[in-house]
């Protein structure tokens, strides 16, 4: 069983949209070289009283771009520290007048096909867990990596939804909905689900769809994988990946389509409790309308204009139901007027800025791949998954802004840390192969 350890697809999706809006210069990129780095760390369990048992085995990857170079295997000692021999990395060129920072910087701007990625992974009771480094983060020929590993449970009860999204669209007789369910553990063991009655596979989350929803879409990080993890069921689905602790460790997109009828009303509940929910409509003319859901205001974002609401929390079993209907949207301005982002502060408040360009990630997909070519080509947005890189940059996108706003790093350290991050993720999305998303 694989332990996704971050959100994949959509945060890389709101910190491309995030570059798109932000900008930034971009500079030439430097010429790599090879570098010698040595790469240790330590597993550490993070149940309370968890062992790590002696021998673990531990798997180094080195890819280049998306191409695997290099694999490398050791094992824990008796304190869960485990170190590789000395291995040969492409890394940007570093003068000897330059500092660690600068070097960030140029490995930021380093081609995204030839950007080097670690990742170092054990398997602790059937789970995978595994930290990856980007070429941004490789300062010096001493690379530290911990891995955090957990016993497990099959108890759902700490199992919840930290953040559910959806993006709504009306178009040709039909509304088409993808759905961003970003799941979290409270407890200090990884969930591993439950074995049904009369199957032999685990199952930890189980998502029903609406009545007479169709043509549903599953997508993960690799195309090859959306069988191997989903179970089919007759009345929607259910997911087998296992959840870590912490507050958005697994995540799951997917999208279907229902027949629009005026007044129609759609109704959605969930096994685990649901603590905020976001959604967003892209078609003008239509509105939602519930007693349930709050705003309805109008965001101008890169790809038009949307109407964004909240809601929640649900209780576990809870049901959200709201209509979508013919409707006039607020005014913002003349039709010439140049689209501009419009910051929603009351909306960032209830669900954060992160969380919001999220949804504006989605929106932009959907606007660039399926939006504009019909309900059939809808997917499209999702049919190219993240590079590893990218993959890897976000997670110390995220960790950077984790440590800024604990007050670990001063102001300038941070914005150029951030700066040559957001450059690298620039780069590794602008690279990302053509795949389809199943």
């Amino acid at each position: 069983m694989t332990a996704p350890r971050y959100p994949s697809r959509l945060v890389c999706l709101l910190l491309a949209v995030s570059v798109l809006l932000l900008g930034s210069g971009w500079g030439p990129a430097p010429q790599a070289q090879e570098r010698e780095v040595t790469v240790s760390g330590q597993v550490v369990n993070g149940t309370p009283d968890g062992a790590i048992p002696s021998d673990l085995p531990v798997t180094l990857r080195v890819f280049s771009g998306e191409q695997e170079v290099g694999t490398y295997t050791t094992s824990t000692d008796a304190d869960g520290r485990f170190q590789f021999a000395p291995i040969v990395v492409s890394l940007p060129t570093l003068s000897a007048t330059q500092s660690a920072t600068q070097s960030a910087t140029q490995s930021a701007t380093q081609s995204a096909n030839e950007q080097t990625t670690l990742q170092v992974e054990t398997i602790y009771q059937d789970v995978h867990y595994f930290t990856n480094v980007s070429a941004a983060e490789i300062t010096t020929d001493e690379v530290s990596v911990p891995v955090n590993v957990y016993e497990t449970t099959d108890d759902p009860a700490a199992v919840h939804v930290t953040q559910l999204h959806f993006f709504i669209t009306v178009t040709e007789g039909q509304v088409w909905i993808a759905e961003y369910h970003l799941i979290g553990n409270g407890g200090e063991r990884t969930y591993v689900g439950t074995v049904e009655p009369g199957s032999d596979q685990r199952t930890t989350v189980r998502i029903s769809l609406p009545a007479g929803a169709e043509r549903l879409e599953l997508h993960t990080d690799e195309s090859t994988e959306v069988e191997q993890r989903f179970v089919i069921e007759e009345t929607g689905f259910a997911d087998t990946a296992p959840i870590p602790p912490g507050d958005a460790t697994t995540d799951i997109l997917f999208n279907y389509a229902l027949p629009y009828r005026e007044g129609m009303a759609v109704s959605r509940s969930f096994e685990a409790p649901v603590a905020s929910i976001v959604l967003l409509l892209s078609s003008n003319g239509f509105v939602l309308q519930s007693d349930q859901l709050s705003g309805g205001d109008l965001m101008n974002t890169e790809m038009g204009p949307t109407l964004s609401y909240t809601a929640g929390p649900l209780a576990a079993g809870e049901s959200l139901v709201f209509q979508v209907l013919p409707g006039a949207w607020p005014t913002s301005g003349t039709e010439e007027a140049p689209v501009s982002v419009e910051r929603n502060t009351t909306l960032e408040s209830i669900i954060g800025l992160g969380v919001l360009l999220i949804l504006l990630g989605v929106a932009y997909w959907w606007w660039q791949g399926g939006g504009r070519r019909g309900a059939l080509a809808f997917p499209s947005f999702l049919s190219s998954p993240p590079s590893r890189q990218a993959r890897a940059l976000v997670q110390k996108l995220a960790a950077l802004d984790d440590d800024f706003d604990a007050g670990q790093i001063e102001p300038d350290e941070y914005q150029r840390r951030r700066q040559s991050l957001k450059q690298a993720l620039k780069d590794a999305l602008e690279n990302t192969p053509q795949k389809g998303s199943r």
